[in-house]
């Protein structure tokens, strides 16, 4: 499932190639992708509109849209699911396999395919909200961590992976910056001292930040319908366990880049969880 960094850096890779270009036709392969409108209405308002920013609220996609005269006219919303892309594609270049909608540009099409068809995309006049706070925003300070974690006795992976709490953290980075923190994934949540939320706060920003510098970079691939899933394509810890993949996520059995204990995996809410006991042991 992409997250907020994969998100983040497909947003940065289709912002310039979608700037003043104008939907001129809407092609829907997979009616089931539109979530609340009528195919027809939803075709109805796409056309002849300009596309403005390109925006991310947690793992949600948020393409601005204007009209002609440059009066702002709500946003196409795209939910990637589990396997939809998001592609920019030229007009001789192959359109990614699983079209689920293609939007015709005056120059090139957008397209977003889908192989299980679990993603969808609807027209929105807000940004959507329900979410926490942005783990990215300069506002987003140790003590407003505290706040959003509040004193729920979740253990502390699950409660960062609820968007309500924190936007855009899921299962990996979850693990990620918990191993980077030095705090066991089973911890209640509540149970956090001060100075460990000031540690998770500090990893939560730097893993993230690291991820998608990473993600703008380390890809091999050369379709851009594959970009939001630059982490499958990372493997494992870099030289020093920094740099280029994993510390921890999906390296059950591995060496600890820290200590070199192996690698564990545990269940929490139905996923796979993966930390070091000797660098985040259970019991403070």
């Amino acid at each position: 499932m992409p997250e907020l960094p994969e998100i983040e850096v497909l947003r940065r890779r289709l912002a310039p190639r979608l700037a003043g270009r104008i939907l001129q036709r809407v092609e829907i392969h997979r009616p089931g992708s539109i979530s609340q409108e009528s195919t027809r209405t939803f075709t109805g308002h796409c056309i002849g509109r300009v596309f403005g920013s390109v925006a991310r609220r947690a793992k949600v996609l948020l393409f601005g849209l204007e009209s002609e005269h440059g009066v702002s006219d709500g946003f196409l919303q795209i939910h990637l699911g589990m396997t939809g892309r998001v592609a920019v594609v030229d007009g001789a270049q192959e359109s990614p396999s699983y079209p689920a909608v293609t939007f015709h540009l005056d120059q090139g099409r957008l397209v977003f395919s889908d192989a299980r068809g679990l993603g969808w995309i609807d027209r929105v006049w807000a940004i959507p909200e329900g979410f926490g706070p942005e783990p990215l925003d300069p506002e987003f300070t140790p003590e407003r961590l505290a706040t959003a974690l509040g004193d729920s006795a979740q253990p502390i992976k699950v409660r960062l992976m609820d968007p309500r709490c924190l936007a855009g953290i899921g299962n990996i980075y979850a693990a990620e910056c918990l191993f980077e923190a030095g705090i066991h994934p089973q911890r209640p949540n509540r149970d956090l001292g001060e100075a460990e939320v000031h540690r998770l706060h500090r990893a939560i920003r730097s893993v993230l930040s690291e991820a998608i510098t990473v993600g703008l970079t380390a890809t091999r691939s050369r379709d851009p319908a594959k970009w939001t899933l630059f982490h499958r394509e990372m493997g494992g810890p870099g030289s020093n366990g920094k740099g280029s993949g994993f510390r921890v996520y999906d390296r059950e059995g591995a060496p600890c880049p820290r200590c070199g204990r192996p690698i564990q995996r545990i269940r929490q809410a139905s996923r796979s969880t993966y930390f070091c006991a000797g660098c985040q042991p259970l019991e403070p």
